[in-house]
C-alpha cells in the first residue's frame, strides 16, 4: 500500500512508524496536534509545545530531571517530525498546520489496525 500512497500519505506513514516506536511523540500528536485540528486553532505557538513538556515532568519524576537543553532538543525533533511529515510549516516561532487529505485506504488499514487515536489525530475527530 505504502507506495500507492501519495507522498503526504507516505510521509504519514512515516511518522505513525515513529508514533508507534517513541511515546513521547505519540503523546505529543495525541495531546497537542490533534487539539489544533479539534479547535480549529490550527497554530501551534512555543507556549503549547512548552506546557507539553511541562505537564509531562508533573506526570513522570524521570521526565522532572532532563535538563532545559534535553527538552530543547526533544522540542525541535518533534518540531522537525511534524515538518518532514509536511504536516505543517513555520511562521515564525510558530507551526501552522498545513491543509492535508488522509487517503481512505490509510484510515482503513488503522481502522484495520484497531488504531482509532490515529485517525483522530490526523483528522481532528473525536
Amino acid at each position: 500500500m505504502f507506495s500507492q500512497l501519495d507522498p503526504v500519505n507516505q510521509k504519514m506513514v512515516n511518522l505513525i512508524s515513529i508514533m508507534n516506536t517513541e511515546s513521547l511523540t505519540y503523546s505529543f500528536m495525541y495531546e497537542v496536534f490533534r487539539q489544533e485540528l479539534v479547535l480549529g486553532d490550527r497554530r501551534i505557538e512555543p507556549y503549547e509545545v512548552t506546557a507539553f513538556f511541562n505537564k509531562l515532568s508533573l506526570e513522570y519524576p524521570q521526565v522532572a530531571k532532563w535538563t532545559d537543553q534535553t527538552v530543547s532538543r526533544l522540542q525541535s525533533t518533534l518540531r522537525n517530525y511534524l515538518r518532514s511529515a509536511g504536516l505543517v510549516k513555520n511562521d515564525g516561532d510558530d507551526l501552522v498546520v498545513q491543509s492535508y487529505l488522509v487517503d481512505p485506504r490509510l484510515i482503513d488499514q488503522l481502522r484495520a489496525d484497531n488504531k482509532p487515536d490515529y485517525i483522530a489525530i490526523f483528522t481532528g475527530r473525536v
